[in-house]
Parts: structure tokens; C-alpha cells; sequence
């Protein structure tokens, strides 16, 4: 139990891991083919988000690569989410991305190097699923069926 509830960090925690179950509400995202490597986009007000499906995949098993591109400002701290992703996710590929600019297609494809071989989820604010999903509709090796989004 908590010694200091009033301590923030620890708040933070426990919310975060508390929260595990109650924002898997079935996503857009949640269902994927394991034939495929995975490439999570995400805006770093919705980084809690990330953590029900990474977790749906770890027990999964899930074999194939999984590439987290995390959207985070240049003038943020990091975060408690940070420290969980590499310490409990810690086999999933972190990518930080200091601002949309940063996203282009020359920048994914050298993280992923076959498009083909990877489905891709994207959640956040609706302008940042959009400018991520036109960056996947305008290049031929994505296919549309491979693209699923959530926007809040």
C-alpha cells in the first residue's frame, strides 16, 4: 500500500497500472493479424492507451515486431508511461518523435523497411490520426485494410 498518497508520482502509478483493464475497452486496434508486425502511432496525451493493447500482445505472445512511434514534445519531461514502456514492454521497439514534423514517410519506412510486412494503428486527437493515416494513403505498399485508427 501506499505510504504517501498525497505524493503525485505515486498516484500517477497507481492510476496508470489501475487502469490497465478499465481502458481495454475494445479498440479499434484490438484486433490484428498475426501474420504481421505491428507499428503503433500515438500523441502523447494518449499514451495510456498504448498499454492495454501492448499488454493484449505480450500475452499473447505476439512473435512478430512491434514498433511503438511515440509522439512526444521536446519540452515534456519524461513520464512515468516512458519508464513502464521500457522496463514492462521492454521487447517492443520505442521510436520518440519530437513533433508530427518528424513523421514523414522516409522516417517510418526506415524504421519498418517493409511496409508490407506490418499493420498499423493510430490514436490520438483526430488532426494527428489524420495527417498519420494521409502519410499510409498515399503510399501504394499500405494497404487500406492494414490501417485501423481511434480517435478521441
Amino acid at each position: 500500500m501506499f505510504t504517501d498518497l498525497h505524493n503525485p508520482d505515486l498516484i500517477e502509478r497507481y492510476e496508470v497500472l489501475n487502469n490497465y483493464k478499465k481502458n481495454s475497452s475494445q479498440s479499434k486496434c484490438s484486433t490484428y493479424n498475426t501474420n504481421k508486425g505491428f507499428a503503433l502511432f500515438i500523441d502523447e496525451d494518449h499514451i495510456n492507451k498504448a498499454f492495454p493493447i501492448l499488454q493484449e500482445l505480450k500475452n499473447k505472445r505476439f512473435k512478430n515486431p512491434v514498433y511503438l512511434f511515440y509522439l512526444k514534445s521536446k519540452n515534456s519531461l519524461p513520464t512515468f508511461q516512458e519508464t513502464l514502456l521500457r522496463t514492462h514492454f521492454n521487447t517492443i521497439n520505442v521510436i520518440l518523435c519530437d513533433g508530427l514534423n518528424s513523421l514523414t514517410p522516409l522516417s517510418i519506412q526506415t524504421e519498418l523497411f517493409q511496409l508490407t510486412d506490418f499493420q498499423y494503428c493510430v490514436i490520438g486527437q483526430s488532426f494527428f490520426v489524420d495527417k498519420i493515416t494521409n502519410l499510409f494513403e498515399g503510399n501504394h505498399f499500405i494497404q487500406s485494410k492494414d490501417i485501423h485508427k481511434d480517435t478521441y
